[in-house]
């Protein structure tokens, strides 16, 4: 069916209802003025029972009542503009059901498969000095002294500073992290100086041994040394606190 089919449908369809309508409203019309006629004299149209209390008067002979004449006007202008828009629609509602009816039902399916993305560029693990995390809170240890490096088929991470305000902020402390050859951590500690001597930082660090030392000028001699392996402090003579030792400017990194 083409869209000119179809319009010829839908007036055909409309001008069946009016007639309808019309048909309804002269069958009323019909009823009434029968009443009102009959009342006035006029012969009671065929299966049309006069009401009681309604005289009848009769027509003379040879003469006829005249048939009223029912006039249809064409529709107007505004009427037709209506007819063309809501044909319009009806023909684009057709066309748009046509083709969802006509469309796979596999267009309408939902891929289920998992996209897949492309693992990012791995960094560059770097050796030696290098920045420290930021300080975030006071509460927290505060690093000064930071290090990374290789080891054990992996790398290592290492920061140096002093305990934060939770405990005690004139403890030395060596942050150590262990990551894998991917770069994922693999563990990762705090340990304690052997003695409070203030914040500490890294002067050297020679295969598992990792040598730390006061900032504090009054212990500038002072070394204490880490191993690796064991993650252990090597044992070392203690230093008497309030005997600091020789004031000396340190040779390594700060």
């Amino acid at each position: 069916m083409n869209w000119v089919q179809e319009s010829e449908r839908i007036m055909s369809c409309a001008r069946r209802q009016t007639e309808i309508g019309l048909g309804i409203g002269l069958m009323a019309f019909t009823l009434i003025s029968g009443g009102l006629l009959t009342g006035c004299g006029a012969p009671a149209p065929a299966g049309y029972a006069v009401p009681s209390g309604l005289a009848a008067t009769a027509v003379p002979t040879g003469q006829t009542t005249a048939e009223p004449t029912i006039y249809f006007p064409p529709p107007t202008a505004e009427a037709a503009t209506k007819i063309a828009a809501i044909t319009e629609v009806a023909l684009l509602d057709i066309a748009r059901e046509t083709r969802i009816a006509l469309t796979p039902a596999s267009a309408f399916e939902i891929p289920t498969a998992t996209p897949t993305t492309s693992p990012g560029p791995t960094a560059t693990w770097t050796t030696g000095w290098g920045g420290c995390d930021v300080w975030y809170s006071t509460t927290k240890p505060d690093y000064m002294s930071c290090w990374s490096g290789t080891y054990d088929n992996g790398f290592v991470f290492l920061e140096a500073g002093n305990e934060g305000r939770e405990g005690d902020i004139n403890q030395g402390v060596l942050y150590v992290v262990f990551y894998d050859v991917n770069q994922v951590m693999r563990s990762d500690h705090l340990y304690y100086t052997p003695q409070v001597l203030g914040p500490i930082r890294i002067v050297a660090v020679s295969g598992s041994l990792v040598t730390v030392a006061p900032t504090d000028p009054q212990w500038a001699q002072v070394r204490f040394v880490f191993d690796l392996t064991t993650s252990q402090w090597l044992p070392a003579s203690p230093v008497p606190v309030g005997s600091p030792s020789p004031a000396g400017s340190p040779s390594s990194p700060p």
